[in-house]
């Protein structure tokens, strides 16, 4: 299953919520936040390596978390 965009922007929006994100970032921390939003997501889709199947980024995710 590939990481998407979407996802990292959902799981990002939850950790805000709960504040384990802050809510205002400076803009060289989106990057920071999204890399941290993609190690956790691939943690949990490793957790149930039969859905998961070899997580990877889509195209647009890598993008996000390449962007500077």
């Amino acid at each position: 299953m590939k990481i998407t965009c979407e996802m990292l922007q959902a799981g990002t929006r939850k950790a805000v919520e709960h504040g384990v994100l802050p809510r205002r970032s400076y803009m060289e921390d989106l990057a920071t936040n999204a890399e941290i939003m993609q190690e956790i997501l691939t943690a949990a889709l490793e957790a149930h390596p039969e859905q998961s199947k070899g997580s990877k980024l889509s195209g647009h995710a890598e993008a996000v978390l390449n962007a500077d």
